[in-house]
C-alpha cells in the first residue's frame, strides 16, 4: 500500500502523507512489546526466590494448597503453575503463550497485554487505512465517470457493483490484505478486551479455567446427590467464593 500513499492528499477523499510515518511508529510500538514480553522474565521460581512468592499470595485451599510442586521438588506458591512446555514453575501463571514462546506471567502480563493491542491497532489501522486507499484509487480512477455497455441495459454508468469487481481485479492483494487484516484485528480486539477484563477482576487465564472445571463438578455431584436425595440440585450445589478476584 506504500506507493499509494500519499495520494491526492488535496483531495476530501485523498490519503494524507502522514500515515507513513504512523506505520513505522506503530511497527516500532508491536516490536517492542513483542521483545518485553518474550524475553522478560514471567516471573521464573527458583530456589533463591520461592521463600520470598510464597508469601505474596495466601492460599485459598480451594484451588490452591500448600505442597510442593512435583516436578521441581520445591514449594508450589499459590497462584502458580509448573509450565509443562517450558519446564518451570512460574509466580501467577496466565498461560504459555506460542506466539511470544514464553509463559505469561507475573512480570510480564502487562507487555503481553500490549503485546496484544499494538498488533490490534497496526492490524484495524491497517485494514481501515486500505479500504480508504481503493476507495481513493477509484475517485482517482475517475471509475464513477465512466460507462459500461450493458448485456441487458445497454450503456449505463458505473455502479458499486461495477466498481468493486474493477477493485478486486485490479488490486487483488490490497482487498485480500484490507478484509484479512480487519478480520485479524477483531480477533485480536476480543483477546485484548478478554485479557483487560482478566486484569480487572484480578484472575488469570488459568484460574478462570480452573473456576469453571470446578464449577462444573460441583454442579455434577449436586445433581447426583439431588436424584440420590431428593430436592433440588441447587440446593445441594457446594458453594465457594474465588478469594482473589475482585471482579
Amino acid at each position: 500500500a506504500f506507493p499509494h500513499i500519499p495520494l491526492r492528499p488535496e483531495m476530501p477523499w485523498g490519503i494524507s502523507y502522514y500515515h507513513k510515518p504512523n506505520a513505522f511508529l506503530l511497527l516500532f510500538m508491536c516490536l517492542f512489546s513483542f521483545a518485553m514480553a518474550c524475553f522478560r522474565d514471567p516471573g521464573v521460581i527458583t530456589p533463591e526466590n520461592v521463600d520470598e512468592e510464597v508469601t505474596r499470595y495466601e492460599f485459598d485451599n480451594v484451588i490452591y494448597a500448600d505442597k510442593d510442586c512435583s516436578t521441581c521438588k520445591t514449594a508450589r506458591p499459590a497462584r502458580s503453575k509448573h509450565c509443562a512446555v517450558c519446564d518451570r514453575c512460574v509466580a501467577r501463571f496466565d498461560h504459555h503463550c506460542p506466539w511470544i514462546n514464553n509463559c505469561v506471567g507475573l512480570h510480564n502480563v502487562r507487555w503481553f497485554i500490549l503485546f496484544l493491542f499494538s498488533h490490534a491497532l497496526i492490524c484495524c489501522y491497517g485494514g481501515v487505512l486500505l479500504f480508504y486507499i481503493l476507495i481513493a484509487v477509484l475517485m482517482d480512477e475517475k471509475l464513477y465517470d465512466m460507462y459500461v455497455r450493458d448485456p441487458k441495459l445497454g450503456v449505463i454508468k458505473v455502479t458499486h457493483s461495477h466498481a468493486i469487481r474493477w477493485t478486486i481485479q485490479k488490486n487483488p492483494p490490497l482487498v485480500g490484505l484490507c478484509f484479512g487484516l480487519n478480520a485479524i484485528g477483531v480477533v485480536l480486539l476480543g483477546f485484548v478486551i478478554y485479557h483487560l477484563w482478566l486484569a480487572g477482576t484480578n484472575v488469570t487465564t488459568n484460574e478462570s479455567y480452573k473456576w469453571k472445571d470446578l464449577k462444573r463438578r460441583n454442579k455434577r455431584l449436586a445433581m447426583e446427590k439431588a436424584e440420590r436425595d431428593g430436592g433440588r440440585w441447587k440446593d445441594h450445589e457446594k458453594q465457594v467464593v474465588n478469594s482473589y478476584s475482585s471482579g
